[in-house]
């Protein structure tokens, strides 16, 4: 019996990660998005107040340019009865083959971002606010070092450094964790007295807050450090532009062969609101 082992490569998470918006129109050049703000303020008044303060509103827009990406696929007329008298699915297998390069670039770009096209990912925001991790008792910042109640600490403080420079606004529903962090948490005892892992502590003393892992935030952070992030997956609050999911057109024959053109277009990922989403790096 024939089996085909093809090459293994880590899961693609984004769109796990990030609301997809699928709204934008596919022949949008640009998203442009408003923010409203309201001013003024109340006072106390008296019978036959004539001079109540206005209030008004306030806007400003923000735009993000949509960029197609593609990648083609071919077959050669012999190919496909090669194919054919060998019982393999040629085409299909080319198709996949296609579709997943276009995954692996999206997937790529709601990470990090696209500089040459100036898209930005989920680990590139600007407007995020930056949680300084403690110097552990060992000297430095990483985990490798920390005990659990530091660890505890670090993510703990990225929490509340949302809470407290949005005052209140925005709260962290997800944390976000290297690979190597993760599983560290994940299979280390809270203490040598706990049947309780530092994860599991962590959860317990934090009920709404779920903790993930993804393999890109290794060396995602400012001078290649570990980066941790802490945000709320509201579509309101990020999200990853979609205006062209995967396409494929129509096969174009040149010759004896066949060439197959697919495509999609992206936004990469916005964050409208201000420090919504917060990085810590150096674990």
């Amino acid at each position: 019996l024939f089996r085909s082992f093809d090459v293994k490569y880590a899961g693609l998470k984004a769109r796990q990660l990030v609301p997809v918006d699928n709204s934008v129109d596919a022949g949008a050049e640009t998203v442009t998005y408003e923010q409203f703000d309201s001013l003024g303020k109340a006072k106390r008044i008296s019978d036959f107040s004539d001079d109540l303060p206005m209030v008004n509103v306030k806007g400003s827009q923000s735009s993000q340019r949509i960029q197609s990406y593609g990648a083609a696929f071919g077959y050669s007329l012999q190919e496909v009865r090669a194919a054919a008298l060998a019982r393999k699915p040629l085409e299909r297998m080319r198709a996949m083959a296609a579709r997943k390069t276009l995954d692996q670039q999206l997937d790529t770009i709601a990470a990090v971002g696209d500089t040459t096209a100036g898209l930005v990912g989920l680990l590139g925001l600007s407007n995020v606010t930056t949680n300084t991790l403690s110097t552990k008792a060992a000297g430095g910042l990483t985990w490798a070092v920390a005990t659990p109640a530091e660890i505890i600490a670090d993510m703990a403080a990225i929490v509340t450094q949302v809470v407290v420079d949005t005052k209140e606004v925005e709260r962290p529903t997800r944390i976000l964790l290297p690979t190597s962090q993760f599983e560290l948490i994940n299979s280390t005892p809270r203490s040598s007295t706990s049947d309780t892992t530092i994860l599991g502590f962590f959860l317990g003393t934090h009920p709404g807050i779920e903790v993930m892992s993804w393999e890109r935030l290794a060396g995602a952070g400012a001078g290649s450090v570990d980066r941790m992030v802490a945000y709320d997956p509201n579509i309101m609050n990020v999200r990853l532009l979609m205006a062209v999911e995967f396409e494929q057109l129509p096969p174009q024959q040149k010759n004896m062969a066949f060439v197959v053109n697919c495509h999609m277009r992206t936004g990469g990922v916005i964050s409208p609101y201000p420090k919504s989403v917060a990085y810590g790096d150096g674990l």
